[in-house]
């Protein structure tokens, strides 16, 4: 009897896992994004990152998912067409274009293709690059917020981990800040 409330307590404190990891795409997902500043402009950044002949480029794909809400707001249904095997959604699709084109040119939401780390390589490391705002001087600064990266495939838990403390280390810390 004793044992079984000190079990849950136990059980109810500890850590929940920071990362998502998806084995048919090997993409691992930060749930607590990885936030750190480094003393450059975004500009600087990016071309210091091109300088190292990586590939940056913007981040379409999550750009274009987290603008649904703005592409579900353009369009009209049309519940007749339901039964009429018709456009059930209707949205001009110059307007939408006009749209999705200033999400992805105003977003701060990027990638590197691919990056060596150590004899590995990592694809998609997304992030974003904004401004520190904490800073006294926050345009000579920029916060970096990593989002995911793609490691390996069908990976157990085990090398999960193993993974991800490999690529904070390396990349995070290392790459990004040498920058």
């Amino acid at each position: 009897m004793v044992l079984l409330p000190a079990l849950l307590v136990l059980m109810s404190t500890s850590q929940p896992k920071s990362y998502t990891y998806s084995p048919e795409t090997g993409m691992l997902t930060f749930n607590n994004d990885i936030r750190f500043e480094v003393k450059k402009t975004k500009i600087e950044l990016i071309n210091e990152i091109r300088n190292q002949n990586l590939v940056i480029v913007k981040d379409t794909a999550y750009i274009l998912e987290s603008s649904r809400f703005i592409v579900s707001r353009m369009g009209k249904f049309d519940q007749g067409a339901i039964k009429n095997d018709g456009d059930i959604f209707k949205v001009d699709n110059a307007d939408l274009k006009k749209v999705l084109l200033k999400e992805i040119e105003e977003s701060s939401d990027y990638k590197i293709t691919e990056l060596a780390i150590g004899e590995r390589t990592v694809k998609n490391l997304r992030f974003s690059i904004g401004p520190a705002f904490d800073k006294i001087s926050p345009k000579k600064f920029s916060e970096i917020v990593v989002h995911g990266v793609q490691i390996d495939k069908n990976l157990d838990n085990d090398k999960v981990g193993a993974r991800l403390r490999e690529i904070y280390k390396s990349v995070i810390t290392n790459k990004f800040k040498n920058f």
